[in-house]
């Protein structure tokens, strides 16, 4: 009788576990150390892992293009941010979508893709107009919210952090629709702030909450990854 199948009999590029399907973009499967980073060609080089298993044949961790990754103190900070792998070059070896800065040295983080994206839903396969999460159950909620708004009368505003880096600021916000007694509905738009691209919202996810004036709110707002600059969209509505 022929034996059952293994663990090793499977290739994890063709399974999804559970771990990856309740991953929102931001799941770390491995951490390594960086060689270098080298702008022409978009290429970073890592040390392998401690496993000592690579990219390609590692079985625990067999990175692909999609996945994101963080660039954690690289020399002089020139290459520290997120990217995505755009191919798989050799056990130690990638390059990312789009451009970036020489360097060498630092931690990198590998990230499971979105769960969702893993079966059938991708944020950036259309413009998002109220989902701003990549998880199932996050895009869900966005879009609850969403009705909520439509019954609410739904509004969008811009909001800016300013040029200094920051994980939590308040802003006023002038609405003579608002009194003492309303109830506010805030959550990170998805569509692009100005000067900037809709997948940022993706990378700086932000929550918010609203204390009601008369004719204005107090809003709230407290970064998930780390600290923001510049300008995000608030969608909210007024119940």
């Amino acid at each position: 009788m022929a034996n059952g199948i293994r663990k090793e009999d499977l290739d994890d590029l063709d399974i999804v576990d559970s771990i990856e399907l309740a991953s929102d973009g931001y799941v770390v499967y491995l951490t390594s150390t960086l060689f270098s980073t080298t702008n022409v060609g978009s290429l970073i080089t890592i040390n392998l892992p401690l496993d000592g298993e690579g990219l390609i044949t590692g079985r625990d961790h067999l990175a692909q293009a999609g996945d994101r990754i963080r660039l954690i103190g690289t020399s002089g900070s020139l290459a520290d941010g997120y990217f995505i792998i755009n191919s798989i070059i050799s056990e130690t070896s990638f390059s990312v979508v789009g451009a970036i800065a020489s360097s060498t040295a630092g931690t990198i983080n590998f990230m499971f893709q979105a769960g969702a994206k893993s079966v059938g839903f991708d944020l950036q396969n259309y413009i998002p107009i109220h989902v701003a999460h990549t998880n199932v159950q996050e895009a869900i909620q966005d879009l609850d919210l969403a009705i909520a708004f439509s019954s609410f009368g739904a509004k969008q505003i811009e909001i800016d952090f300013g040029i200094r880096p920051t994980n939590y600021k308040t802003f006023t916000i002038v609405d003579v629709d608002v009194g003492p007694g309303s109830k506010l509905f805030p959550t990170q738009a998805g569509n692009a702030p100005t000067g900037r691209h809709e997948d940022e919202n993706e990378m700086d996810p932000i929550i918010f909450n609203a204390a009601p004036k008369t004719g204005s709110f107090i809003l709230r707002a407290t970064t998930i990854d780390g600290p923001v600059v510049g300008k995000y969209k608030v969608n909210y509505g007024i119940g």
